[in-house]
């Protein structure tokens, strides 16, 4: 598999996916069985594919489908149970324990070997992991683990760490292909993962483009949360 394309390597999964038997398994288990096939296939590097910063097309069509295969074997399955014994629905209050009763948890930060007492201690869990590493995969990467272990979220609240999310991936592509219509091609998207990344010229773009937005109507100073999360994106970057 090593040597296959990404279109055979999806293919290649897909036909595992179909033939998988998970029978006694926890849901847990389940996740981190096809996170490893993946994160196997694609060089160690699905905490950057799936993060939604960087979208060259091969990486959308890998993260669809992992999407797509743990939503039919763990997320819909979970959901149809917890509906089945208590109906309650996401959102509903009570859900949440009825998440955790059934076997659910952030299966990512199991997946990715971590077993944190709080978000801090995570967090720093993180920034050592990608310590001293400064390309701009190692920096997708990181950023991915930050974003789907909940430390963002965490730290920022959804709201604000949607929109640092938004923004970071708008500067990101801007910084390797500026102009308004860039159109990369799937083998620039690949080449540029190999730069090394400026993060303190990153952290200045963000900080001028949020200046100019409008962020009336929220309850908080989203100004004030994202000037914070720059913050410490240029602290973790000194490290």
């Amino acid at each position: 598999m090593p040597g296959d394309s990404t279109k055979t390597k999806l293919e290649k999964l897909r036909q595992i996916a179909d033939s998988a038997d998970y029978t006694g398994m926890s849901y847990t288990e389940i996740y981190c069985d096809i996170w490893d096939r993946y994160n196997a296939a694609f060089g160690g590097n699905m905490s950057a594919i799936t993060s939604g910063l960087w979208t060259p097309p091969e990486w959308c069509d890998i993260n669809n489908q992992f999407s797509d295969e743990t939503s039919k074997f763990v997320h819909n399955p979970l959901k149809k149970e917890i509906w089945r014994d208590s109906g309650l629905r996401r959102g509903d209050e009570g859900y949440h324990e009825q998440y955790i009763a059934h076997g659910g948890k952030n299966f990512r930060i199991v997946a990715l070997g971590y077993d944190p007492k709080t978000y801090e201690d995570l967090e720093e869990a993180i920034a050592q992991k990608y310590l001293g590493k400064n390309r701009l995969l190692d920096f997708l990467n990181m950023q991915g683990e930050l974003s789907a272990t909940g430390v963002l979220d965490h730290k920022l609240g959804s709201e604000a760490a949607f929109w640092y999310e938004i923004n970071l991936g708008d500067q990101l592509k801007f910084m390797f292909f500026p102009g308004p219509w860039a159109q990369p091609s799937q083998k620039e998207y690949d080449r540029a993962l190999l730069y090394p990344l400026d993060v303190k010229a990153l952290g200045s773009a963000m900080r001028k483009s949020l200046s100019e937005a409008n962020f009336s109507g929220f309850n908080f100073d989203m100004q004030e949360v994202l000037d914070k999360a720059i913050d410490d994106l240029l602290s973790m970057a000194d490290q």
